[in-house]
């Protein structure tokens, strides 16, 4: 019995090893698949106007990122690493913004950030992640002070400077000398009337007034009974799609009737929608699209997954997401090597041809200008 019983110990610690060795091969083999399917992400964050005002642009640009990192991770993302985003809303406001910047950069310790929308979201963010050296970019924010705000910011869409430069052009050239100019009250739209009024003095011209226009205002007659009686010959106007459409609907009410041109921000259905009739005639200059095939298929990709055309600011979007993986792809993904590989980048995209010098600012953008015809914006040259 008691050798039958050492039999019996031997034969029951034989399977008990085999089982072990089993399993051990088992979880070996398992682990090694458990880490190429769940290979950790690389988040990247993402600050823009989803809620607000602004968020008629804020939600398409996430539509436009989303398309980016679907069509990388499709292929195999960065170094079998998942482009995975940790959206924050800023709301185009500074202080929403900055919180959401050091949420990102202290808690979810991201190396890079897209955004803001706003230029008051992304002057509000800079000093954060300049001090943390996390790269930034923005698709959408063009105040002219984004240019000195560090290192590590950058942009893919042009400085106000350039948009404004152009506009005062575009006005004089038209045979215009005695204008006035109405911008928003944001750090967008004094920017935008700075770079104006230096640009169009110097040419020769006159500026009549300016006047400042309040986020989501009900009544602007007061700011254009102030411009009607500075007699211009023209105005220019920076404002949201809703505010800019009411002063064009109260403008002709007070019976100002002068050509008006703008910038890219009114390029929004919203506008015809408040304005009607008083809109048309509106000539706008926009960021020139992307031409070629790269432009071609980011549309077609686009109106497939979203059942419309690309907004405005879309395909800076879109090859934001594609610059920053790029730069992931040749890095070790900190924000202090991505910064380096961008100042380094010539990227053809969407939105064109990326260069940046060395404020992070993109080279050489240019202009198409769109004037509104019967409710649509039609392209009638580029400047």
């Amino acid at each position: 019995m008691k050798e039958q019983n050492s039999i019996l110990a031997i034969l029951a610690l034989l399977v008990i090893v085999m089982v072990i060795a089993g399993c051990g091969s088992k979880t070996i083999a398992s682990s090694a698949e458990v880490v190429k399917e769940t290979k950790q992400p690389i988040k990247v964050g993402v600050i823009l106007a989803l809620t607000g005002g602004a968020a008629m642009y804020g939600n398409p640009m996430l539509d436009a990122m989303t398309l980016a990192a679907e069509e990388i991770n499709s292929k195999g993302g960065i170094d079998g690493r998942a482009i995975e985003f940790v959206v924050e809303d800023g709301q185009c406001q500074p202080t929403p913004a900055a919180n959401a910047a050091q949420k990102l950069v202290n808690m979810d310790k991201v190396e890079v950030i897209l955004g803001g929308l706003c230029s008051s979201e992304t002057l509000a963010v800079a000093p954060i992640v300049e001090a943390a050296h996390v790269t930034l970019l923005s698709p959408s924010s063009t105040s002219p002070a984004i240019t000195k705000a560090g290192d590590f910011i950058f942009r893919d869409i042009a400085s106000d400077l350039a948009q404004a430069t152009v506009g005062a052009k575009m006005m004089y050239d038209a045979g215009l000398r005695e204008v006035a100019v109405l911008v928003v009250n944001d750090d967008y739209g004094i920017g935008i009337r700075d770079a104006f009024v230096s640009h169009f003095e110097k040419l020769g011209g006159t500026v009549t007034t300016t006047v400042t226009l309040e986020k989501e205002g009900k009544d602007y007659r007061t700011e254009l009974m102030k411009v009607k009686d500075s007699e211009p010959d023209a105005f220019y106007l920076a404002a949201f799609p809703k505010e800019a459409g009411l002063t064009l609907k109260q403008s002709a009410e007070i019976g100002m009737d002068v050509p008006v041109f703008g910038t890219e921000v009114l390029n929004d259905g919203s506008l015809v929608e408040v304005a009607g009739n008083a809109a048309d005639g509106l000539k706008i200059t926009v960021p020139a699209a992307g031409t070629g095939s790269v432009y071609a298929d980011f549309k077609s990709s686009y109106n497939t997954k979203f059942g419309r055309d690309p907004e405005a600011y879309t395909a800076e979007s879109y090859d934001a997401v594609f610059l920053i993986a790029d730069a992931l792809k040749k890095t070790d993904g900190s924000g202090e090597k991505i910064k380096d590989e961008l100042y380094q980048t010539r990227f053809v995209g969407a939105s064109g041809v990326i260069v940046f010098n060395a404020d992070g600012d993109p080279v050489d953008k240019e202009y198409d200008i769109l004037e509104l015809t019967s409710g649509t914006f039609v392209n009638i040259g580029k400047v």
